[in-house]
């Protein structure tokens, strides 16, 4: 008897009636059977049970013992009376259940004959199966000191030893076991490495499990002992290359091999899932649906996004019935009356924002036409979502909701869903959130793998119960994956298997994108229609305020310019009056100025009668450099004809600045220096002729020449005014410091265009300075 009273392998010792078999059961038969129950009772969940079942299978693997067993119909046939018959007495009492009555016997037989072996067998695993280990290890050392060369005894005593946790007597019966057995017993190893790690010695443990392996014949469960060694420390490249060499020893037609493994396997990803290392724990899974000829995939991805429409009619029905009373535990979210407020606040907030392009007095130059119609699109796409929302929470039949399933955590809203399964859970955490010392809402952290989740709950009772919902059914989806009946849970396929392969692709996400583009194509059409429209409206209130402003203010210019941004030449009659009137009251003004003798009365006049004319009250400069003239020799030479030209092209506005700096008020009034296009208004062309002065300046260490200008302007192709100016010894002080040509050059020029443009509003009439 070597199971758990509550087992279900029979009470026997038996190999026949452990296993389940006729006495006449065929090899393929045996086998069979075997693969089945190790399925049934992996190591990892079931110790106890797969040493019984692997140990009934090695007394029966032999076609010939099995058949000296099968001649044996009544157990302890070579025992002598009275213990035969006390001993089977013994063994229907525990068949029966008869536990303390059978126990009483066995250590009654231990006591008269201490050396009768099954009754002590007996009595170790009625103590052991109470969970008494320290008898039973007592009962165990005498059978080994018995039989020190048996092998099941040294497993029996290691495993004791275990429950014990005396692991270092475990780590010296294993090896015990393994030297008995000449290394070919994969469990040996198992032992040895396992009772290893369980004294934090990792690093010898993996070294006697590669001894191990090079010793057994057959290498699979060693392996898998090797990958749960590594929950202890986590290494992916590593467990990738044991689960390589684990698929490289199973036969491809072993189809009883694959299956156990990938139990096997199932049962070590739900240790790693409790461990929080679902990385891990989903490549042994991916490996699990390979072995099991499914499509490979991440079974337990940390986040799942499903489409409810695609979900199978019982898992819409029950987010239907959720909605109506938790299976489990449920918390609201957004209901039907916050849609419609929310579609009525964005609303109204898209409504001020179109208002704003009606009332707008200033109207959107350039960059803020971009801003608004940033802000249109802003409140556009939230009220377009706003109303979808409300469309959709009257169409679905369950509402918007976070729930517990047994296998999820699942955020429910109108379209879709987002599953959180919950063997990627760690350990939830909860803060208690209080203002001004009054107790407000619990917020849950929730981690699921490398991912987390939020939830914020109004109660801490409520709050408390919702987290240990979670933890329970999470423990409880850990034990049923571990036990391999996790497929037969009940709501396991409320997602479909194949939605959580990587390699799923949803047959409606297409449609529902190709929605959302529409939807934010009707959210940019309508703020770009509304940019335009704010656009059109403030450009022409701005046009209008700008003429207003021009025709109070009186000023031409102004005038001009608010008539360029009116179209067809709206009010440009009026304008032309305006201009007209106000060009000749100042051409009487400045004419005014000069006496009836004075030159400069035909230059101002030629100039005034171009600007009437004209459809821009703009005077434009347009220079020219001509070659230099003057002075020959040392002197001709400090500045070559490149040189000055370049030198007057790289300041022409401050011949403009001059000549707008000597304008008298009035013709500041009315006319304006511009360096800009000359498409409207008057062009004066001004030649410039640089010319070397026999005067010099001393700089540094350097003599330099003074420079003048001869200005030649002309107006549609006359001559307007002809000016010479130099530089003298009171201009000699703007000159550089910097003993360079250029620098010299450059300060010479600028000072020379400045006075050359106030000399040419001088002989133009326009300053009477």
């Amino acid at each position: 008897m070597r199971a758990r009273m509550g087992s279900t392998l029979p009470v026997s010792d038996n190999p026949f009636e452990v296993l389940g078999v006729a006495r006449d059961v065929s090899d393929g038969e045996l086998k069979k059977r075997y693969f089945a129950l190790l399925r049934q009772f992996p190591p990892e969940s079931h110790p106890e049970e797969f040493s019984r079942v692997q140990h009934a299978y090695e007394q029966l693997k032999d076609s010939a013992a099995r058949a000296r067993f099968a001649e044996e119909t009544e157990p302890y046939q070579g025992v002598e009376e009275p213990y035969r018959t006390r001993l089977r007495e013994a063994l229907a009492q525990l068949q029966r259940g008869d536990i303390e009555l059978a126990r009483v016997a066995l250590k009654a037989m231990v006591a008269e004959k201490p050396d009768l072996e099954d009754a002590r067998n007996l009595l170790h695993h009625v103590f052991f199966n109470e969970e008494n280990f320290a008898d039973a290890e007592a009962q165990l050392q005498a059978l080994v000191q018995q039989h020190p060369d048996a092998a099941w005894y040294r497993y029996r005593h290691a495993l004791v030893l275990t429950r014990l946790k005396r692991h270092a007597d475990a780590q010296a019966a294993s090896e015990a076991w393994v030297k008995i057995t000449g290394g070919r017993d994969p469990q040996a190893w198992d032992f040895v490495a396992e009772s290893l790690a369980a004294q934090g010695r990792h690093d010898e443990a993996l070294a006697r499990l590669d001894q191990g392996l090079a010793a057994v014949p057959h290498r699979a469960p060693l392996i898998l002992t090797r990958m749960h060694l590594r929950l202890d420390r986590p290494d992916r490249a590593a467990l990738e290359r044991d689960l390589a060499e684990l698929l490289g020893t199973i036969a491809p037609g072993d189809d009883e091999m694959k299956q156990v493994s990938a139990e096997r396997l199932q049962s070590l990803a739900a240790l790693f899932f409790s461990r929080a290392l679902s990385d891990e724990a989903n490549l042994l899974l991916q490996k699990v649906r390979e072995l099991s000829g499914r499509e490979g995939g991440v079974q337990f991805p940390p986040r799942l996004e499903v489409f409810i429409e695609e979900l199978p009619e019982p898992s819409q029905q029950w987010l239907v019935e959720e909605s109506q009373t938790a299976h489990i535990r449920r918390v609201n979210r957004r209901g039907k009356l916050a849609d419609v407020l929310l579609a009525l606040l964005f609303t109204a907030l898209w409504g001020l924002v179109a208002l704003v392009s009606v009332v707008n007095e200033s109207g959107w130059p350039g960059g803020l036409a971009v801003v608004y119609g940033v802000l249109a699109l802003a409140v556009t796409a939230p009220m377009v979502w706003a109303w979808r929302e409300l469309s959709w929470s009257f169409a679905v039949p369950h509402r918007r909701m976070i729930s517990v399933h047994p296998l999820y955590m699942l955020e429910v809203g109108v379209e879709k869903l987002v599953a959180w399964p919950l063997v990627n859970l760690a350990e939830p955490k909860l803060l208690h959130q209080y203002m001004n010392g009054v107790y407000s809402a619990t917020t849950i952290t929730l981690p699921f793998g490398k991912k987390k989740m939020k939830v914020q709950i109004r109660g801490q009772q409520d709050a408390l119960a919702f987290a240990q919902a979670l933890h329970e059914y999470r423990y409880r989806a850990l034990q049923l994956m571990h036990g391999g009946l996790l497929e037969a849970e009940q709501g396991f396929d409320f997602i479909p298997g194949e939605f959580l392969a990587p390699t799923f692709r949803s047959k409606v996400k297409g449609a529902k994108r190709a929605a959302r583009a529409k939807r934010w194509g009707y959210s940019v059409a309508v703020a770009v229609g509304l940019a335009i429209a704010a656009a059109l409206v403030g450009s022409v209130r701005e046009r209008e305020r700008s003429w207003a402003a021009a025709v109070n203010g009186g000023s031409a210019v102004d005038m001009a310019k608010a008539l360029a941004q009116r179209p067809n030449g709206e009010g440009s009659e009026r304008f032309e009056a305006f201009r007209q009137a106000t060009l000749s009251a100042a051409r009487r003004d400045l004419e005014a100025t000069l006496d009836k003798g004075d030159p400069r009365r035909v230059a101002l006049g030629a100039l005034m009668s171009e600007v009437m004319k004209a459809k821009h009250p703009l005077l434009h400069f347009r220079s020219k450099a001509m070659p230099p003239e003057g002075a020959t020799g040392v002197q001709a030479t400090s500045f070559s004809d490149r040189e000055l030209k370049e030198s007057m092209g790289r300041f022409p506005l401050r011949l403009y600045d001059g000549f707008s700096q000597a304008m008298t008020t009035r013709a500041r009034e009315v006319l304006a220096v511009s360096a800009g296009s000359a498409e409207r208004g008057v062009t004066i062309e001004v030649a410039l002729t640089p010319r070397l002065l026999g005067k010099s300046v001393q700089v540094a260490k350097t003599r330099w020449p003074l420079l003048g200008l001869t200005a030649r302007a002309t107006l549609e192709g006359q001559p307007l005014a002809d000016v010479q100016v130099d530089l003298d010894d009171g201009d000699a002080v703007v000159v550089s410091t910097d003993d360079n040509a250029t620098a010299v050059l450059d300060a010479q020029m600028d000072r020379l265009l400045s006075k050359v443009g106030a000399a040419l509003a001088r002989a133009s009439g326009l300053s009477v300075n």
